[in-house]
């Protein structure tokens, strides 16, 4: 997404339902982004996840490894779905708002 006309990486974490349990914008899609989040919903769950979907980052898979090691990662095709159709959803929200400010305003929860 762009924000202040800069490209920055979104972090969405969503549950089997389709809920949306968090979000973290980054200007940097890195090892510590990607713990920075994992960690943060981690913290939000109330129970260790059996199964975390991510797209074929490198970066996801070691993080995951690192704090959650018996968690199932698929990477599989259309496996991320349910978050690419949330993407649509803050497009669409992103359109009537004429863009973003700041990474703060992006990752204000609804």
């Amino acid at each position: 997404m762009k924000v202040n006309g800069l490209w920055w990486y979104v972090y969405r974490a969503v549950d089997q339902y389709g809920q949306v349990i968090d979000v973290l914008v980054s200007a940097r899609r890195d090892a510590a982004a990607a713990r920075r989040f994992f960690r943060r919903v981690l913290s939000t769950l109330k129970v260790t996840p059996v199964e975390v979907v991510t797209d074929a980052a490198a970066v996801s898979a070691g993080v995951l490894d690192e704090l959650v090691p018996s968690v199932w990662h698929r990477v599989e095709r259309y496996a991320n779905n349910p978050i690419e159709v949330d993407r649509s959803q803050l497009k669409h929200r992103l359109k009537s708002m004429c863009g973003l400010r700041n990474d703060r305003t992006a990752e204000a929860k609804s």
